[in-house]
């Protein structure tokens, strides 16, 4: 009866809906919100955000059903690359919002066949999305700011936009294929100690570990994260009350606090 009672509970909340109808590339609130890496984190808003958001995959028609023995079911459908596209051929399950924030946002590349592409190949060399998306991000920061030129990056043109580097940047950093895909496979951390020239600036990184969420606009988020004993991960302390609108009753009666879903609220 009680679980039951639980599943019944989310089968009514607006977040399941949400998620189970988009994934969690099916809201924008994290765009609203300013909570999303553009350009190595230079900005936490996307203008471009609806090149990419659930709305601009090509979906199968095949539903991919839940994780085993999970009411949630956000395995919301099998998505393709364009037929006549340059990743023509592809079939993938959906990619979580991170993959689309770091290799869209962050890269500044609006493309969802490309993202898709980024997706397949990441999970075939078995390489964290987060961490490499930290790392090439970097990269292209500190390309962009004159820190790093071809001579550095094995004749690769890391301008914002360009998705064809993001792509190889990911087998080189798999295989650590010559001396910048072996430096990048270290992380930024590593990677910035080894540049120098105020390389560390442009690394976002906690306790070590490549870190790719932007705390500048949820304060509890980022506090959950910062304190987060092995670095750079939200799974642990970092609340999501921020990204749903509850009412100060609401978060009254869970929390004991009113403004638990403000949140720019310290």
């Amino acid at each position: 009866a009680v679980v039951r009672d639980a599943v019944a509970k989310l089968a009514a909340s607006p977040v399941v809906e949400i998620v189970r109808n988009g994934g969690t590339v099916g809201s924008t609130s994290a765009n609203e919100m300013c909570v999303v890496g553009t350009r190595n984190t230079q900005d936490d808003h996307d203008d471009n955000w609806t090149l990419i958001d659930y709305s601009a995959y090509r979906k199968t028609g095949n539903r991919i059903e839940s994780c085993w023995n999970c009411p949630i079911e956000c395995g919301f459908g099998e998505m393709e690359t364009h037929p006549k596209g340059p990743y023509a051929g592809l079939k993938i399950n959906p990619p979580e919002a991170n993959t689309v924030i770091t290799y869209g946002c962050r890269m500044d590349v609006h493309d969802p066949d490309y993202i898709l592409k980024c997706f397949e190949l990441l999970s075939r060399y078995g390489l964290c999305s987060d961490t490499t998306g930290v790392v090439i991000g970097w990269a292209f920061e500190c390309f962009e700011k004159g820190l790093l030129t071809k001579d550095d990056t094995d004749g690769l043109d890391l301008t914002w936009g360009n998705g064809k580097a993001v792509i190889e940047l990911i087998r080189k950093i798999a295989y650590r294929e010559g001396s910048f895909g072996n430096l990048l496979a270290e992380g930024c951390k590593r990677a910035s100690e080894v540049t120098g020239k105020g390389s560390i600036y442009y690394c976002s990184h906690l306790k070590g570990q490549d870190n790719l969420d932007t705390p500048r606009s949820c304060k509890a988020w980022g506090l959950g994260n910062n304190i987060s004993l092995r670095g750079g991960r939200h799974l642990d302390g970092a609340p999501s009350s921020e990204f749903v609108d509850y009412s100060p009753e609401e978060c009254e009666k869970a929390w004991g606090i009113p403004t638990a879903s403000e949140a720019t609220n310290y």
